[in-house]
């Protein structure tokens, strides 16, 4: 799974399975790093963010992509456009229109179990807890009759 992947950090240490380096998919090494850069930019803005990425290069992420990293700071329009929230609406103009895809209840769930599953793998300690929680939801839900049973 390729969410799950993310997890991984560079140097075998991270969760669940243990691979480290070039055995991780490089997709999964680029999400690592963002979704981390991400955080802290939006926490401390781009320089804090920028510097967990170099204290964690090496142990958490592939060194080459954390060089890579560095030419975000140099991208004022990036930062620019963040800053002014516009963001969001500039991404959904890029998407072509006949890609977009309209969600059913089954393409919903799908999306809410990634993020739980995304959730869960970020620490030993939450793993498979997401689940567990919706599991408990749905069956108290179904005792109330509160939603149909498959």
């Amino acid at each position: 799974m390729q969410n799950a992947l993310s997890a991984e950090h560079w140097n075998g240490k991270g969760f669940p399975g243990g691979r480290m380096r070039e055995e991780i998919p490089l997709f999964a090494r680029i999400i690592n790093l963002v979704q981390t850069f991400e955080v802290f930019a939006a926490i401390n803005g781009p320089a804090d963010a920028y510097q967990v990425l170099e204290d964690r290069s090496g142990t958490w992420f592939d060194p080459e992509l954390v060089k890579a990293a560095r030419e975000l700071l140099k991208d004022t329009a990036l930062w620019e456009k963040l800053e002014d929230r516009s963001v969001r609406e500039a991404v959904m103009a890029l998407e072509p229109v006949k890609l977009i895809l309209h969600a059913e209840d089954a393409r919903l769930d799908s999306v809410c179990e990634a993020f739980a599953d995304v959730i869960d793998v970020k620490s030993p300690y939450t793993h498979a807890h997401s689940r567990g929680v919706m599991n408990a939801a749905v069956h108290i839900s179904r005792t109330l009759n509160l939603m149909k049973r498959n």
